[in-house]
């Protein structure tokens, strides 16, 4: 706050609407200037017509060769002037000059007790000039250090604040903070080598390993000061939708958990044992003393990709799609597998992940050569699948996303375990195993100051902050107004602010209800853009058909032999998830379209970043092995029978994918218009807080206004309200 606003605010009591007209003035550095400048600043709105009655008042104004203010807002624009003025042009010895003035007036009773001390306390030494950049911009902070600071700004509001609904509000906001979450999704085929590097990350051997599917399920390890596990099973509903029928015990009406001990985690999520109960758990929680996952880490262990059962999988890429990051393993004896390589690209274009480290396990059974042949090949691979999808333009997009680190986490977990002599033995120091450069990566992407959602974690919550702290300042700003007014003019305002309340109260309402009644049109028109989808899916699958079909036409016809199953595959590949994309884009538009007829806001940005989530998490698999089959077995002759059969198989897969998009679409889409209707009421409901709170805070003064130490209370709100200004400042350099 300017040394203008302190002295408008505190001295008359107002807010200096912005655009006041800026006096120029005759300057000097003499004394006589000075007290000039004092004499002026004195006068008081109350006192103002006794003032310029007095000849030897007007003086000062001949002075500074500026006209004698005919009315109070012709004074208050000569004293903007003079306070814009010292702000920036003045010494201690002047400083000195006018506190003397004023001390001097008040003796001679032209400066009341109450002004003198108001007056006095905007140009003492101590704080005057009243703004001193202190802060700096330091872009630099870890997500940690931001954190830290944002923790510490609650903690200092908390302070200036003794009131039970702001702590409360300040409470949430940190609450806020340590509930977010970072997600860490593991990857890879069978063997790839991923419970051994979970392992060597937590630094204990409680993850099973084997070349069968080990862990049939989702293994979510967490942070806990007391190491535990829980199992979580699937509803009989939720079972019977991805698997079928089943009369299992453990499969009941609703979801269940079953707190276990570690050392029985395998019995629950191994293939291998006697129990056979892991197929019937939708997830497996883990919790470790790990200080890694203390800062709110999940890391979540997946089944292997080229699992058999294809639900699985499709759980598997529900989960990665919401990740923040993706550990993809792969065994450097098996390069790139053709899994490898589709599931990396669709994760990349498809699944909405932003950061993807391929770890190369298994590195110290190969040479340095040889490591960087596999890296080599895995791009090779992934710029072939590309060319093959028509997708070759997406190839510097995706190897600049991926990064490669080879690790020997059997070594590393050697390391870990204290059995580091045989690592060493080995050749491995703990560096040598790669486990170190991991854990950097991944404290860089989740917690460095480049981290995407870390930044966003931290402008939501200083947002929050910042909207408290402007209630706040304004309720301080009120009461400090009524401070300086009258009883008769306090009781004026009472009755003005009823009326505005009520007033502006009746407009709200009217408002409010056009708000509702326009939420109520946007669903009827979601419900219509359920048609769309249908329509859109319709003509997905004619798209598909006709195109595998022409495809299996020409080569007959040119070549006399049916396309090879890759070309089909990527025909039907590429066809049914762009074409998703692209449905899924036209829905957004629709939809957003609709709502900026209310308004001209920007209302995509918070839509379009999840928009590609969920949508393509189903299995093409069956349908691929189905529509191969059908081509294998094609004939030119009996091509229109390969029409009917592609049509008949398409029909029935996507009326079993149809609610999940449905579903999804709907999910995201209201979400969105919730968002957008709450963007516009709260304008309207801040109103209506403020009148009322205004209109409470005015009743409260005029019952404690005969108080003795009023204005030592003025001074007392004049100084929170600094201190408040403070902390935006504070906010505003990290942001």
């Amino acid at each position: 706050m300017s040394l203008t606003s302190n002295y408008f605010l505190l001295y008359h009591g107002i807010n200096l609407k912005d655009g006041s007209c800026d006096i120029q003035i005759n300057t000097s550095t003499n004394d006589d200037f000075f007290t000039s400048l004092a004499i002026i600043l004195i006068v008081f709105r109350k006192d103002f017509e006794k003032f310029t009655i007095l000849k030897s008042f007007l003086v000062f104004f001949e002075t500074l060769n500026i006209p004698v203010p005919r009315t109070i807002e012709e004074l208050y624009s000569i004293q903007n002037s003079i306070t814009n003025y010292l702000e920036s042009n003045t010494t201690q010895k002047n400083i000195d000059i006018l506190n003397n003035t004023f001390n001097h007036l008040k003796e001679e009773s032209i400066l009341n007790y109450d002004n003198h001390k108001k007056i006095l306390s905007l140009f003492e030494k101590v704080s005057f000039p009243i703004i001193t950049k202190q802060i700096t911009k330091q872009n630099n902070f870890s997500f940690k250090d931001k954190k830290k600071r944002v923790t510490l700004l609650i903690e200092e509001f908390q302070r200036q604040v003794k009131d039970k609904t702001k702590d409360d509000e300040l409470q949430e906001i940190h609450k806020y903070l340590e509930a977010q979450k970072f997600s860490i999704g593991v990857t890879g085929v069978i063997n790839a080598g991923k419970s051994t590097l979970l392992n060597a990350l937590l630094g204990k051997e409680l993850l099973g390993s084997a070349v069968i599917p080990e862990t049939l399920n989702l293994t979510l390890i967490k942070y806990a000061s007391k190491e535990n596990a829980k199992v979580f099973y699937w509803s009989k509903q939720e079972y019977t939708e991805i698997f079928g029928e089943t009369s299992n015990e453990c499969i009941q009406e609703s979801p269940r958990e079953q707190n276990i001990e570690v050392s029985e985690l395998s019995t629950y999520t191994s293939a291998k044992s006697e129990k056979k109960v892991s197929q019937f758990i939708k997830y497996v929680e883990l919790g470790v003393d790990l200080p890694f996952l203390s800062n709110g880490v999940e890391i979540v262990d997946t089944p292997g990709l080229d699992d058999p059962v294809v639900k699985r999988e499709e759980v598997t890429k529900e989960y990665i799609s919401r990740c923040d990051m993706m550990l993809h393993l792969m065994n450097v004896s098996q390069s790139a597998t053709n899994k490898d390589v589709e599931f990396l690209i669709d994760a990349l274009l498809y699944q909405n992940i932003s950061k993807l480290l391929v770890v190369i396990t298994r590195a110290d059974t190969v040479g340095k050569k040889e490591l960087d042949e596999v890296i080599h090949y895995t791009k090779e691979s992934i710029k072939q699948e590309l060319i093959r999808q028509n997708k070759n333009s997406k190839l510097d997009f995706i190897l600049d996303t991926i990064e490669f680190i080879p690790i020997s986490a059997y070594m590393a977990l050697n390391h870990r375990i204290g059995k580091e002599q045989e690592a060493l033995d080995a050749g491995y120091t703990l560096e040598d195993t790669g486990i170190l450069e991991i854990e950097k990566y991944l404290n860089k992407n989740l917690f460095g100051s480049s981290s995407v959602k870390g930044e966003l974690i931290i402008k939501s919550a200083l947002s929050q902050i910042k909207h408290s702290i402007d209630q706040e300042s304004q309720r301080l700003h009120f009461e400090l107004q009524m401070s300086s007014k009258s009883q008769e003019e306090l009781e004026l305002e009472l009755v003005n602010l009823k009326a505005k309340r009520e007033e502006e109260e009746k407009h709200i309402f009217e408002k409010l209800e056009n708000l509702e009644y326009e939420n109520k049109r946007t669903q009827e028109y979601l419900h219509s853009l359920q048609n769309f989808l249908k329509s859109e899916l319709l003509e997905l699958q004619t798209t598909i058909r006709q195109r595998v079909v022409t495809d299996v036409r020409y080569s007959l016809e040119q070549t006399k032999k049916v396309p090879q199953n890759s070309r089909i595959t990527s025909i039907v590949e590429t066809a049914f998830k762009d074409g998703i994309i692209d449905i899924v884009r036209d829905y957004r538009y629709k939809l957003i379209k609709k709502l900026q007829l209310l308004t001209q806001s920007d209302v995509d940005k918070s839509y379009k970043e999840s928009i590609k989530h969920g949508f393509l998490v189903m299995s093409l698999e069956p349908l691929l092995q189905t529509l191969v089959s059908f081509t294998s077995n094609a004939r030119l002759k009996s091509i229109n029978d390969l029409d009917i059969q592609i049509n008949t198989r398409l029909k029935e897969y996507f009326s079993n994918i149809e609610n999940k998009i449905y579903t999804r679409a709907e999910s995201l889409a209201q979400v969105l218009i919730q968002e957008f209707f709450h963007s516009l009421k709260e304008p309207l409901l801040q109103i209506k807080e403020k009148l009322a709170q205004d209109e409470e805070s005015l009743s409260k003064y005029l019952q404690t206004n005969s108080l003795s130490n009023a204005v030592e209370h003025s001074l007392d709100i004049h100084e929170k309200i600094k201190s408040l200004e403070l902390l935006n400042e504070k906010i505003e350099v990290m942001q």
